[in-house]
């Protein structure tokens, strides 16, 4: 297939997922979406056009007889303090309007939402599968937003343990991260944003880089890994039970972790989340040839 794919900063995963969709042997022409103007996207044979930030692409959305594909990353069903989860909401609308695929992470809102009929839960991939065979340096490692609703249990977490905390603000991706992660015994998944169809993309990107994760119970995780791959727990006392325990216990712990790496690679990366899109997209085109 000839894929467009449209981005916006060119970020991790989206040059992740390009190179899932090439490794599946489609062809891939990529864009800035603020580059797209006039009709240029009208004048090429695309099979369909993919983008997975939204607010900014406008002029490819009515490219008329080419499907359109969006894959939104964030979280919508529930409300978060720093968000204007209306507004978030709107324009989630009304881009969907315009596609003929939505691929949500969020499968709670998948649940929910007006046009349930044309989107998919699908969750995010590890961009790549590394170990790094470092030494521990620390015992628990949280990286991500520190926003109101976390902020009680980092303090929990500093108090009790040697906890390495990494926000945005320190500009730790890719292998830099993929190393941070090596340094950690134990790597925590917050307990909040969580819900029954909706986590992190720690949850795959950990793993996928061969560290020990601890992820929040959530009813279709188990769906996803075991507990001898990562392990869960049900509220705060609970992490801080396992996190104490798991440090006891190396041998476990590389265990969970070796396991939880193996099945990343055999079912978790983003060439596995592209090849569901491939599918879907398939499916919509012979239902569109044969209408």
């Amino acid at each position: 297939m000839k894929i467009l794919q449209l981005y916006y900063n060119d970020t991790y995963d989206e040059r992740a997922i390009r190179d899932g969709f090439r490794s599946l042997g489609h062809k891939v022409t990529y864009k800035a979406d603020l580059e797209i103007r006039n009709n240029w996207a009208y004048q090429h044979d695309w099979d369909f056009i993919f983008f997975n930030h939204y607010g900014k692409v406008n002029v490819p959305l009515k490219t008329p007889n080419t499907l359109k594909v969006f894959w939104c990353f964030d979280l919508i069903s529930q409300p978060l303090l720093h968000i204007d989860q209306h507004r978030r909401k709107e324009q989630i609308n009304e881009l969907a309007y315009y596609c003929d695929l939505v691929f949500h992470t969020d499968g709670d809102w998948v649940e929910e939402c007006s046009y349930w009929s044309k989107a998919h839960w699908l969750m995010q991939g590890a961009p790549e599968c590394v170990m790094y065979g470092s030494e521990p340096e620390f015992d628990v490692l949280f990286a991500g937003t520190v926003y109101h609703e976390r902020q009680e249990l980092l303090r929990e977490l500093s108090r009790r343990f040697d906890t390495r905390v990494v926000t945005g603000k320190d500009k730790v991706y890719e292998h830099e991260y993929a190393k941070l992660i090596s340094k950690a015994k134990v790597v925590v998944a917050p307990d909040t944003p969580v819900g029954p169809k909706y986590w992190s993309n720690r949850a795959f990107m950990v793993p996928g880089y061969g560290g020990f994760l601890l992820h929040p119970h959530t009813p279709q995780f188990d769906s996803f890994y075991q507990f001898n791959e990562v392990p869960v727990y049900d509220d705060r006392e609970s992490l801080f039970y396992s996190i104490s325990d798991f440090l006891r216990n190396t041998h476990t712990r590389d265990e969970f972790r070796f396991n939880a790496f193996n099945k990343t690679i055999e079912e978790h990366t983003y060439k596995h989340r592209c090849e569901v899109i491939i599918n879907k997209v398939q499916e919509k085109l012979g239902a569109t040839t044969n209408a």
